[in-house]
């Protein structure tokens, strides 16, 4: 998570999120958007958990997949 921490704004991208998830195990998560191509992404590290489970590393990865024709207002969307 410290990489990520300092290597994803090199890479275009801005955390808008930083702290612990909010349940109850209160893992580290990371979420950002990419400045140019407007990707988001939530990165968790499952340290603690329920169980006889490993901890592990979750992605998540959101396309912006629809783009709206040029002159169209998206504020009255």
């Amino acid at each position: 998570m410290d990489n990520l921490r300092t290597r994803l704004p090199g890479m275009g991208w801005r955390i808008t999120k930083d702290g612990p998830m909010n349940s109850r195990a209160r893992n580290p998560e990371i979420k950002a958007v990419h400045t140019t191509s407007r990707h988001h992404v939530a990165i968790r590290a499952l340290k603690t958990r329920s169980g006889d489970l490993k901890p592990q590393m979750d992605v998540t990865l959101v396309s912006p997949c629809y783009q709206a024709p040029e002159g169209t207002d998206l504020s009255r969307a």
